[in-house]
């Protein structure tokens, strides 16, 4: 029987408690908007139990062995549960500024359906198994990802998010430094090994056909200007009438592998943009350049101010 008075219910409700020093509480879920509303637990079958169990002590009547210890499990993991899911939550809040600024570089946002009360609640029960600070810093991204732009992650997507291991992130990020146009990788990439490209398609991160044909997702409609996004910056590709539209083999990322690299998290890798930028040189007979983003008018065409750079040593050597 609990030690509790009579008549004094004990504080079931895990709201205000602290465990493994995270304090819980609806403050941690400021900041967030409607998103944060959705957020907020419902009232599960362990959670109505609970209930039932304090009522009966508020009436005096007494509990058998096993409630007494069922209870205790009950709060004691789901309250630490609980926390991981507030840990999750306050680690989006204090990111969304810098996610904010990070999604300022994709094309403009127009707006899509609202997150729905089923994302949330699926966005709540995998966070709150989630312990790693790797993967908490990724389940808080999406949340600060999904705030600025609702919409932007689907169900499907947090199903692959749940699936994942430390590790498996960590490969998925840099995989993250050597993606192209939006949704590319080439091949001929030398960051990524064999099976770490297949692991990627086995995590549903990567598109399983191996041999698909890119052409190049161009910023910009223009017969012979093409601008392609890579990071905060943007290759120029200038070619003649004479030469084809540029296009190479390529691996493509999933839905939820796009989704999940909206908001990166690796810096770009130089040497790959040199050697890709190279190989489009040599093999598609163009003229590639470089500037940055921010150079680039709502168009995708640079502006007339625009610095545009040439690579330092030049990509093609005079004998080839």
């Amino acid at each position: 029987m609990s030690n509790d008075t009579p008549g004094e219910p004990p504080a079931i409700d895990v709201t205000g408690l602290e465990v493994g020093g995270v304090r819980v509480g609806k403050a941690k879920l400021q900041g967030l908007g409607r998103l944060g509303e959705l957020l907020l637990p419902e009232r599960s079958a362990k959670g109505k139990f609970a209930s039932a169990i304090a009522a009966r002590i508020e009436r005096g009547d007494a509990l058998s062995e096993f409630e007494e210890e069922a209870s205790r499990a009950i709060l004691g993991i789901e309250t630490k549960r609980y926390a991981n899911f507030v840990n999750v939550a306050e680690r989006g809040a204090k990111l969304l500024p810098e996610v904010q600024e990070s999604l300022k570089r994709l094309p403009e946002y127009t707006g899509g359906p609202s997150t729905s009360s089923e994302w949330a609640n699926k966005f709540r029960r995998i966070s709150e198994d989630v312990e790693n600070s790797v993967l908490v810093d990724l389940y808080a991204r999406v949340l600060a990802g999904e705030v600025t732009r609702p919409g932007s992650y689907s169900i499907r997507t947090l199903t692959v998010l749940e699936s994942l291991s430390a590790d498996e992130l960590k490969l998925f990020q840099r995989a993250q430094s050597v993606v192209i146009a939006g949704d590319c990788i080439d091949p001929n990439q030398e960051v990524l090994s064999h099976s770490e490209v297949l692991l990627l398609m086995e995590c549903g991160l990567l598109v399983s056909d191996t041999k698909s044909n890119a052409s190049i997702s161009s910023l910009c409609e223009d017969r012979y200007l093409s601008t392609i996004r890579y990071g905060d910056r943007a290759l120029v590709l200038s070619r003649d009438e004479k030469a084809p539209k540029v296009s190479f083999n390529a691996l493509f990322l999933s839905i939820p592998g796009s989704e999940l690299s909206m908001i990166p998290q690796m810096a770009p890798n130089e040497e790959y943009l040199r050697e890709f930028a190279r190989g489009r040189a040599v093999h598609n007979k163009v003229v590639v350049q470089w500037c940055l983003c921010s150079d680039l008018d709502d168009d995708g065409r640079p502006k007339p101010d625009a610095q545009i750079h040439e690579f330092d040593p030049p990509l093609i050597k005079k004998s080839e």
